[in-house]
């Protein structure tokens, strides 16, 4: 329900450089769901929940418009036999959804129109694992993928492909280093403005690629001064090896608010284009939830569960100042207002 006025403000401030962030809340979406859990996946400056079980997807997007369901049509029987659904999803700049599924462990797309009627199949030439997707406003598809079916010794290799609007590979780029031993594959993707985002959690760099995979930059995310939240924790190894990325939103101004997770804490800090950290950091999961996208608006949008089946979106303007005396400038949310 939109609030309309700015409600609740967290302010934090760093010695170390000075900077006070404020996440200023003005407007928050109650979210009811069916079931849970349902994972949140954001394109597109919009939230939205698959429920493939259900043939049921859910939208979140204009304040005060609640939960839109899309109802996603049958597929072909023949397309569904032996196929098994994920709950990635990509959508283009035409709206038609793109569901990511696999058949005997090579991926594929179920395509449904913006209505939710399905439209076809894409199946991936040559085949390989796939655990991720995006679609830019040309209609290429990008995909976190194996180098090929079989894993080495070490497990897969993964990197980023791109494909025609076939499922043709065009090129591969951005390979990602090898997983610690127990762990998975965690990068993440997403496009916008031409670009070609890769994050990397562990190395705690994002890569910057053209449409064609060609670098354009790489950011690395220098750690933030978080010795004294994390020793109100009980955490004193400041060795950062368990130090990580868990998320990083490109915001309006061309700055990051970076979601680190250490040793269990999870804290946010405003970083440069630069990767270096500009605030110090500061904890919203109680009170704000966790950053997922920002929206069409420009605001920085977080997402909170309140029980099972309800969680609860917040919309936020991102703001810095020097002190607590300084005026504020703004970072994310309509023009400052």
């Amino acid at each position: 329900m939109a609030v309309g006025a700015l409600i609740l403000a967290f302010a934090l401030a760093s010695a170390a450089f000075g900077q006070r962030l404020s996440f200023g809340v003005v407007d928050r979406e109650a979210i009811t769901l069916p079931s849970w859990p349902l994972p949140a996946v954001a394109v597109r400056g919009d939230l939205y929940f698959l429920d493939y079980d259900q043939h049921a997807l859910y939208r979140v997007s204009k304040p005060g418009a609640g939960v839109e369901r899309i109802r996603l049509g049958p597929a072909p029987a023949d397309e569904m036999a032996g196929l098994q659904v994920d709950r990635d999803l990509g959508v283009d700049a035409q709206g038609r959804f793109y569901v990511l599924a696999t058949h005997r462990g090579a991926a594929r797309l179920l395509v449904f129109g913006p209505e939710g009627a399905y439209d076809r199949t894409i199946s991936f030439t040559p085949l390989a694992i796939v655990r991720r997707v995006v679609i830019d406003d040309e209609g290429s598809i990008f995909a976190i993928g194996s180098r090929r079916m079989r894993a080495g010794p070490r497990g897969p290799c993964f990197l980023i492909h791109k494909y025609d609007a076939a499922g043709r590979r065009v090129t591969s780029f951005s390979e990602c280093p090898p997983p610690e031993p127990g762990r998975t594959e965690t990068s993440q993707l997403w496009v916008g403005g031409g670009r070609v985002y890769h994050l990397l959690p562990e190395a705690r760099e994002l890569r910057v690629f053209d449409g064609s995979g060609d670098l354009v930059s790489s950011i690395h995310f220098a750690r933030p001064p978080a010795q004294e939240l994390l020793a109100r924790h009980g955490f004193i190894d400041s060795s950062y090896a368990q130090l990580r990325v868990w998320n990083a939103l490109l915001l309006p101004d061309g700055c990051f608010l970076v979601d680190w997770f250490h040793a269990g804490v999870r804290y946010l800090c405003l970083h440069g284009a630069n990767g270096a950290p500009l605030s110090g950091p500061t904890e919203t999961l109680q009170q704000l939830g966790a950053p997922v996208f920002v929206d069409r608006d420009g605001y920085c949008c977080f997402l909170r569960r309140l029980s099972d089946a309800q969680l609860e979106l917040l919309r936020t303007r991102v703001r810095a100042s020097a002190s607590s005396n300084a005026p504020a400038t703004p970072i994310a949310g309509s023009a400052g207002q």
